[in-house]
């Protein structure tokens, strides 16, 4: 299912207004619900890229934050530094390595 799909699928009330402000709500589940669906928006959830590299720091949510600031592309070049730090890690660096490719347009 492409990503168009998925936000078609998602209640009215979801945006990546919403979605953002699920990633503070300290509820892991929700965060990492958010920070996935964020991604399905693509370039749209530009706002949330700050938010986004704010999970970052936490260990549960690197994954989906990463994806999905990939998913976002270019537009999310100020994400580079905070994932060029992660390339290393050992659970989650191959996916900031992978991410960073579709940000910088490789």
């Amino acid at each position: 299912m492409n990503d168009g799909v998925r936000i078609a699928a998602l209640p009215l009330d979801v945006t990546v207004t919403s979605l953002e402000a699920e990633l503070e709500t300290g509820n892991p589940f929700s965060q990492q619900y958010a920070a996935k669906r964020l991604g399905w928006f693509g370039p749209a959830a530009l706002q949330a890229v700050p938010a986004l590299v704010e999970a970052l720091k936490v260990e549960y949510l690197r994954r989906e934050a990463i994806e999905a600031l990939g998913k976002i592309g270019p537009p999310a070049r100020a994400a580079i530094p905070a994932l060029v730090a992660l390339q290393n890690e050992a659970l989650v660096g191959i996916y900031a390595k992978d991410e960073l490719s579709k940000i910088r347009g490789n």
